[in-house]
């Protein structure tokens, strides 16, 4: 994970009620990506593939941006794997209280040790994280014994003050750091993040996929959260953004992110699509699917059409 990614990641989508367009939640929708890797790493990729795969198939302790509420900590804050948070009066020390009863794709419950795992593994993977330490509590003392039932989680910062950027880093690395079961990441190792070895607690689940060409994932109907629309979403790859924005055209894919001016210029000329801006890749869309561009991680599943 790196300052980049924290910059690309984009958009939270809000679309209003059903007309007679509408999808049903079991049909599929496919969203192209210009330019697929053949050797993909979703895990830790800033690819917009990767980026957006991530987004669906994988869940965070929380997500900042302008829509989620303002807190007394000075951060706009959206809670989701965790149901709760305090902080003390210097911003250095962090609790969060995990939810109960949310699983893994695989059914397995998601502990308070994973989530400590995940924060460590992406610290050590990220070269913007604060420095920090996280570790499992007790009646507000470290968990010493790891108990795997235990859901309250405790992230120092160990700067010695931490000032308003340094927060509002910290609340970015949070929002983008997804939760993962550890003992499946050490089980695939190098291979985690590659195919379909990634096991999250998003919306979505990583079914199947084609390297080079495309990924399938379908909705995970033990999530925490409102249900996605759609039953399938594909996130397919296109060598060539004119294909792209062909295949958008003809109504084939829903949404197509590009970088390539080109593209985008053209799209201005078609009154059927719209162009938004997005930091580090723009997402062209059409008309009758109201997106808008805000700087989190894409939010497929609340998909619709409008009239």
């Amino acid at each position: 994970m790196t300052k980049s990614l924290l910059l690309f990641c984009f958009t939270i989508l809000f679309f209003s009620t059903f007309d007679r367009r509408a999808f049903a939640a079991e049909e599929q929708a496919e969203i192209g990506v210009i330019g697929f890797p053949a050797d993909l790493n979703v895990e830790t990729s800033i690819h917009p593939a990767a980026v957006l795969i991530r987004s669906l198939a994988a869940q965070t302790l929380l997500r900042t941006g302008a829509q989620s509420q303002a807190t007394a900590s000075g951060s706009n804050i959206e809670l989701l794997l965790a149901e709760g948070f305090n902080v003390d009066g210097e911003f250095k020390h962090w609790g969060f209280k995990l939810r109960p009863r949310v699983t893994f794709h695989n059914g397995r419950a998601i502990s308070g040790l994973d989530v400590v795992y995940s924060i460590e593994r992406c610290s050590k993977n990220s070269s913007n994280s604060p420095a920090l330490r996280v570790s499992l509590t007790r009646n507000g003392r470290d968990d010493t014994e790891n108990d795997e039932e235990s859901r309250a989680i405790e992230i120092s910062l160990l700067a010695s003050t931490i000032t308003p950027s340094l927060r509002s880093s910290f609340m970015e690395f949070l929002s983008n750091c997804p939760i993962i079961p550890e003992r499946e990441a050490a089980l695939f190792e190098k291979n985690w993040g590659r195919g379909t070895n990634l096991i999250g607690g998003g919306a979505y689940r990583l079914t199947s996929f084609r390297a080079g060409s495309s990924y399938t994932l379908t909705k995970f109907d033990e999530y925490f959260d409102l249900q996605p629309t759609f039953g399938v979403l594909k996130v397919r790859g296109f060598d060539d953004a004119g294909h792209g924005l062909t295949a958008l055209r003809l109504g084939t894919i829903i949404a197509l992110v590009t970088s390539d001016e080109k593209i985008n210029d053209l799209a201005k000329k078609d009154e059927t699509l719209l162009v938004h801006r997005c930091p580090i890749s723009n997402v062209i869309a059409r008309r009758s699917v109201r997106l808008s561009c805000t700087e989190k991680l894409m939010d497929f599943w609340n998909l619709r059409y409008v009239g």
